[in-house]
């Protein structure tokens, strides 16, 4: 009988890779964000924005409009 090589299995370039399980018991979750961190950094008030040079735009809500 003729020995063959062993081959990979084929992958396909277009599917994002698949993290590896730790073990049959684990199921791998996206991580969460921590509530309270703020990726843009520390805010601001309109009263800082606007100092700054910052333009706002007033919008007005639907019940404080006269009819």
């Amino acid at each position: 009988m003729k020995k063959t090589k062993a081959q990979a299995p084929r992958v396909n370039p277009q599917r994002a890779p698949r993290e590896r399980r730790m073990d049959h018991n684990t199921v791998s979750r996206p991580k969460r964000a921590k509530p309270g961190k703020n990726a843009a950094g520390p805010s601001e008030t309109v009263e800082q924005f606007k100092a700054r040079g910052g333009k706002v735009q007033i919008l007005t809500a639907s019940w404080g409009q006269a009819a």
